[in-house]
């Protein structure tokens, strides 16, 4: 029985072409991202700690009870929700493709998407800290920083590679 590519469901798919091209597409802008990220965040940091700063500041809530000002700053936006609930839902499928997947090499695409993912629960569950994180490096930018950015660059070209020469 042959199953068209187009319509066939990512959780259901018996072809191995649709499991590969969905690591290979996976892989490809996962690297993508993984390499813009630094050079974005250097660009846009000054821009973050003054939204971030301004955002803070003039966050007009309604009136708590008394013993509750550590509430107010701890609420995660709602853009940091739903961006919590695509990373689950990413992880969720990719975990699904590998488990159905009979190639070996997609386990490293899902290692390191599930691994990047996880950095979202700074957000979601610390998220007063991670804004005071996230303006003290954007104002004074750490070294240590900058080896992650490149670490995590060159592991973005890894993925890249994957996609292109391993899944292509």
């Amino acid at each position: 029985m042959e199953t068209d590519l187009l319509t066939c469901d990512l959780l259901t798919c018996d072809l191995t072409v649709g499991r590969t091209m969905y690591f290979r597409v996976l892989s490809i802008a996962w690297g993508v991202l993984m390499v813009l990220e630094g050079p974005i965040f250097q660009f846009l940091a000054r821009r973050w700690a003054r939204l971030a700063s301004d955002a803070a500041a003039s966050e007009k809530q309604p009136p708590h009870p008394p013993g509750h000002d550590e509430m107010r700053s701890e609420t995660p936006p709602f853009w940091a929700w739903a961006g919590g609930m695509a990373a689950l839902i990413l992880i969720a499928v990719t975990w699904a493709m590998y488990a159905k997947s009979n190639d070996r090499y997609s386990l490293a695409a899902t290692i390191v998407v599930t691994l990047s993912c996880v950095k979202t629960s700074q957000v979601l569950f610390n998220y007063r800290r991670f804004r005071e994180f996230a303006v003290r490096v954007a104002v004074r930018r750490p070294p240590y920083l900058t080896v992650l950015d490149i670490l995590t660059a060159l592991l973005g070209i890894a993925l890249i590679l994957l996609g292109i020469f391993i899944f292509g």
